[in-house]
């Protein structure tokens, strides 16, 4: 631990050496060296992606991470037992119109950080003119291989005409006065959207990292040094970096909201778990190596056992599941019949086993709910029989049906499933799995492990019995996982397909109420009603089966408090602590 100590302080004095304030073309002075470890300052681990500050061009989750320290959006997610959305450099809520179409933002009084793109390097107030360029900007970067415009696109008039145009004139070549229908500033604290249809979870889409407000001048100034450069309104400035492996942010003293506690945060390699337990690091996330080595039966062992350190072992935001193809007449039923049979497929599936195979002991479990953890009103998808694994159940429920014994009723075979799965050993041994509780039943599986393409075409054309699949959240709104199961996702060739082909009015039309309803304090009841009654009839119906989660495992300080938020909101270390004793 000693040597690992020395290392990393030797790290940091090296990075001290060769820091850079991010100017161009001009030497500063460079800062005055410190402590090894300020006690106002925050030390967080680099992950090995690459990295780039550009919110539009984010390649990363650990980018999107440093982008949301520095940036801000519309609105924000805030933390607790249930993440919340609130507005951020909007003032307020918007005002919307009564077709819900015009989404009209005041906003409030927020300084860009100082930087040489504006006049005399003084930041200047944050103005509507500036959301409708960085919108702009992101739409003109669709054609580049990492970009972030498919999380609005379909959704603001005239944006999608807007980004097709700039991809066939080579794209973003700096601002332009192009006038987008759905993007306005009638004055500099007014900002005024207008959507192509009604679609409330657009505020919580505005509340990603990628739609953050840009300076218009740094856009200009800056143009694709953004990956390295960065001028926002957050509660932190980028003060230096070295190499683009290590990340230095100071406080943002003219910051509009309640100021983080932490006058620094660096993001850097730490060497392991070690580094956490001598205070250096606020976490370290682990692998299965280091896992092995440091943790037993689901605790911290050895020298960490008895640092201020824990275990945290947290889920992804999102799941693996296996659809139905509700289009089938056999399988797709929502008769008694129906319903029974693809409950009892349900019942059959060791997920526990599953989950352990393909991910190991702790970074794995079973799924028993249609809304991940961390989703809002994330409760209200849990239910014990969406996970269980009960062969005698199984059996009893398949017998009360025309399937009884596993056998096909028109040929007194045994009934074959057809699955399309893709390719890899991932994915062949969730079949294994899926193949012994359905031979348990009595019944054979034809899985045909093809190429995506060749998956997507047969979901989108109704061929087969059942499909692989996982859905990952970009925001915990629980309308991002419903999308799925919207009858008009039925072979779009969209990202958001329908994979189950479930078609049910009913679920449609309290659908279509959620994406109506915006998401303030004053229609949370009723969004948390309907929330309910989407996950209910899934359920009732069953045209998926949820199978496994990844996890993560974390060694933490414990003399940090971490703010409770989903890893897909990524902004929280204006909200980390120190632990009062």
């Amino acid at each position: 631990m000693a040597r690992s100590l020395m290392l990393i302080l030797a790290l940091l004095a090296l990075a001290c050496a060769a820091l850079t304030r991010p100017a161009i073309g001009q030497p500063v002075p460079l800062p005055v060296p410190e402590a090894a470890d300020p006690p106002k300052t925050l030390r967080l681990p680099l992950g090995p992606a690459d990295i780039s500050l550009d919110p539009h061009a984010a390649p990363s989750g650990t980018s999107l991470n440093l982008i949301a320290d520095i940036y801000e959006g519309l609105m924000q997610w805030l933390p607790g037992p249930s993440p919340r959305l609130a507005p951020c450099l909007a003032a307020d809520w918007p005002k919307v119109s009564d077709d819900g179409l015009t989404y009209t933002f005041k906003l409030r009084e927020a300084k860009f950080h100082n930087s040489e793109c504006f006049k005399e390097g003084q930041g200047r107030a944050a103005k509507a003119s500036d959301v409708v360029a960085s919108f702009k900007r992101l739409a003109a970067l669709s054609g580049e291989q990492r970009h972030w415009f498919w999380l609005v696109q379909g959704l603001i008039a005239g944006l999608d005409k807007y980004a097709e145009d700039m991809r066939e004139g080579g794209g973003w070549n700096g601002n332009d006065d192009l006038v987008v229908e759905g993007l306005s500033a009638p004055d500099d604290s007014t900002f005024v959207l207008k959507l192509k249809r009604p679609f409330a979870p657009i505020l919580s889409v505005l509340a990603h990292p990628a739609l953050s407000i840009v300076a218009a001048e740094a856009m200009e100034h800056y143009m694709f040094e953004l990956q390295r450069r960065a001028v926002g309104t957050g509660p932190y400035r980028l003060h230096a970096l070295a190499s683009s492996r290590i990340y230095v942010l100071k406080r943002f003293d003219r910051h509009w909201g309640e100021k983080p506690e932490f006058e620094r945060v660096v993001y850097a390699e730490p060497e392991g778990p070690e580094a956490v337990a001598t205070s250096q690091w606020g976490e370290c996330e682990l692998n299965a190596s280091l896992a092995r080595r440091h943790v037993r039966d689901g605790k911290l062992f050895g020298p960490l056992a008895k640092a201020s350190v824990e275990l945290s072992i947290t889920d992804d935001i999102g799941s693996w599941f296996m659809s139905f193809n509700m289009s089938d007449g056999l399988m797709g039923s929502l008769d008694a019949d129906g319903r029974g049979l693809r409950k009892a497929v349900s019942f059959s599936i060791d997920r526990a086993r599953m989950a352990e195979t393909c991910f190991g002991a702790i970074f794995g479990r079973a799924a028993s709910e249609i809304l991940p953890p961390g989703a809002e009103f994330a409760e209200l998808g849990r239910h014990d029989d969406w996970g269980a694994y009960d062969l005698k159940r199984a059996k009893d429920v398949l017998d009360a049906t025309k399937f009884k014994g596993g056998l096909n009723p028109d040929t007194g075979k045994p009934l074959s499933l057809t699955l399309f799965c893709p390719t890899g050993e991932f994915n062949r041994r969730m079949v294994e799995v899926i193949r012994a509780g359905l031979k348990a039943l009595g019944m054979e599986l034809d899985a045909r492990q093809t190429s995506a393409a060749a998956l997507f075409e047969a979901v989108d054309t109704g061929q087969g019995h059942l499909y692989f699949s996982g859905w990952f959240l970009d925001h915990p709104d629980p309308q991002n996982v419903f999308q799925l199961y919207e009858s008009r996702n039925i072979g779009t060739g969209e990202e958001n397909r329908n994979t189950a082909r479930y078609s049910v009015p009913e679920f449609d039309a309290d659908y279509a109420e959620l994406c109506r309803i915006s998401p303030d304090a004053a229609h949370q009841a009723r969004r948390r009603e309907l929330v309910g009654k989407l996950a209910t009839r899934l359920l009732e119906d069953r045209p998926v089966v949820p199978l496994m989660v990844r996890r993560f495992a974390r060694v933490r300080s414990t003399n940090l408090e971490w703010p409770a938020l989903p890893d897909c909101v990524f902004d929280r270390v204006r909200f980390v602590k120190s632990r009062k004793s």
